[in-house]
């Protein structure tokens, strides 16, 4: 090959440096990027169902509501947990299942330990030095009731939401309900206003009735396979 091609600068070998300093103190192992594409090959791909997570409207102010859907764009996988199993049964003749089964049982601070019935036990909060107990009715009462819903709080500039602020375990694309051509052109529109003028939505949202309600926002974002489909106008603009 090109001899030229391979020579590194002194910015890329100073780097080296670094990066081999703190692979030593941490007693890990540097693969070269080759090496890597190698392993990143043994990586399975499994498909995903894509499903719905939030069908409703997109409220705008009290008079506009445009029909939408909310589906999972990129997530988080996270591996299987792991099964406890029991040391002492694969150790014996017959360990059948080796599952291991959780007991869970509660006790008075005296000198006998006294066992309580799951019946006379209830939550209770510290307040100060004392214990402050509350019944599940009580606890009930105390939550937030919340319907469904997209609901626009407010505007700001793109340059105001940090990249920081946009981690998170999943990212969601907002897109109005298929087949509505009226929900296209209103989304459509909307979206357009937020590219050209570099701004975002704000909205509270809330995925199901009583659910923890969340701040978050609406990015435009526009691909020209978005824009015209089939001769209909204005119907597929998303958000993610």
């Amino acid at each position: 090959g090109d001899s030229s091609r391979m020579k590194k600068s002194a910015q890329q070998l100073a780097g080296e440096r670094v990066l081999s300093r703190a692979v030593q103190e941490v007693e890990g192992v540097s693969f070269s990027f080759r090496e890597a594409l190698q392993v990143a090959t043994f990586i399975r791909k499994t498909a995903k169902r894509q499903t719905t997570r939030f069908a409703g409207h997109l409220e705008i102010g009290e008079e506009l509501k445009i029909p939408c859907k909310i589906f999972t764009r990129t997530m988080v996988e996270r591996p299987a947990s792991w099964k406890k199993l029991s040391a002492i049964s694969q150790a014996s003749a017959h360990p059948g299942s080796m599952a291991v089964r959780m007991q869970r049982s509660y006790h008075l601070t005296d000198e006998d330990e006294t066992e309580v019935e799951m019946e006379n036990v209830a939550k209770g909060y510290r307040y100060g030095k004392s214990l402050v107990p509350i019944s599940d009715a009580d606890e009930q009462a105390m939550k937030l009731a919340v319907p469904r819903c997209l609901s626009l709080l407010g505007f700001t500039h793109g340059e105001n939401i940090k990249q920081h602020q946009l981690v998170g375990s999943s990212v969601q694309v907002v897109m109005p309900t298929p087949g509505d051509e009226h929900a296209g052109t209103a989304m459509s529109a909307f979206v357009h206003a937020l590219y050209e003028t570099n701004m975002v939505g704000v909205v509270r949202y809330v995925w199901r009735n009583n659910a923890q309600p969340k701040l978050m926002v609406l990015v435009p974002h526009i691909k020209a396979e978005y824009e015209v489909r089939r001769g209909s106008r204005n119907t597929h603009r998303n958000f993610s």
